[in-house]
């Protein structure tokens, strides 16, 4: 079984692995042996894209072709819930799947929000005790990649577009928007102290940007 993306715990001492088939195994890295196994009707049914942990290691949100990402627990092998967003404009439930894939997760630092990124360029904002949508952001163009600021509620969002966007968790607002690439940001990394973020993108070339005068 061919596997698509590894997450490593903030502890090191397990792993979360997803598999081409929607299988997400959580593994004891000492052991070498499989903690939990996520499968079956009320998990994904096809290819893992993404996966995130919280930072403190008690909750997993993975991403699937599927268009739905769910909650677990990697303690209790159990699924708290599942997210979905309707695509703009879908008109069946084939649509939904292929034009509304989940291409990014993952949790704010500062406060209980998780966001999840479509290639339909949604991107929503859920509170994690309640499970309700906190914000419905409407990108601009398919999204790749989120990133959440260490020490804000601040969320970058690479784009089919070329841009990357800054987004305030806390009200969906808009915080600041950057160009520079000619195709889709494939991915970026963004620094520990927020002030910088390099990217790569389809055009063949990779950016740095500043952004010590983009305040939330």
């Amino acid at each position: 079984m061919t596997f698509f993306i590894l997450f490593c715990f903030p502890k090191g001492s397990r792993a979360a692995v997803g598999y081409e088939d929607g299988t997400l195994r959580i593994w004891d890295l000492k052991q070498g042996l499989p903690l939990h196994t996520f499968k079956g009707s009320d998990f994904h049914q096809v290819s893992l894209t993404c996966l995130s942990c919280d930072p403190n290691g008690e909750r997993v949100l993975t991403g699937s072709l599927d268009g739905t990402a769910r909650l677990l627990s990697p303690t209790s092998g159990k699924v708290l819930h599942t997210f979905q967003m309707e695509a703009p404009g879908s008109q069946s439930s084939n649509c939904q799947s292929d034009c509304n894939s989940v291409e990014s997760v993952g949790f704010c630092h500062l406060v209980p929000l998780m966001a999840v990124g479509f290639l339909s360029g949604v991107i929503a904002i859920w509170d994690i005790p309640t499970h309700s949508l906190r914000h419905r952001i409407d990108a601009g163009a398919g999204v790749v990649r989120l990133r959440w600021e260490l020490s804000s509620a601040g969320l970058l969002a690479g784009c089919l577009n070329g841009t990357v966007s800054i987004w305030d968790g806390l009200t969906g607002g808009l915080a600041s928007k950057f160009h520079g690439h000619t195709e889709e940001v494939l991915d970026f990394a963004l620094s520990s102290d927020a002030s910088t973020f390099v990217t790569a993108s389809g055009d063949g070339t990779s950016k740095t940007f500043c952004l010590r005068q983009v305040h939330l």
